[in-house]
């Protein structure tokens, strides 16, 4: 309960930033959960643990990348996770408008 509560105010009140300026990376929910959403899924499809694994390892791949991104640009994990998040949607509807 409490995870869920911060990670809104962060996102809401874009305190972000304020974690940023003291040294204190936040890394989305959604990219530190993605692991249990995939395991579940896989669970679901066909349960193979080194699938699982395969799409697991993406996750530090993925936050790694944001994480870089976010200090070149000197932006939080979070501005650039939703960014690269807006830009995947937009192309997926791109692709079914197609």
């Amino acid at each position: 309960m409490r995870y869920g509560h911060c990670v809104e105010r962060i996102r809401d009140g874009g305190h972000d930033a304020d974690l940023a300026r003291r040294g204190i990376i936040f890394v989305p929910d959604y990219l530190v959960s993605a692991g249990g959403v995939i395991d579940f899924y896989q669970e679901q499809i066909d349960d193979r643990p080194d699938a699982v694994l395969r799409s697991v390892e993406r996750i530090r791949d993925i936050t790694s990348d944001v994480l870089a991104r976010a200090a070149k640009a000197g932006e939080t994990p979070l501005e650039v996770a939703d960014r690269i998040v807006q830009q995947r949607l937009h192309a997926a509807v791109r692709r079914e408008a197609a």
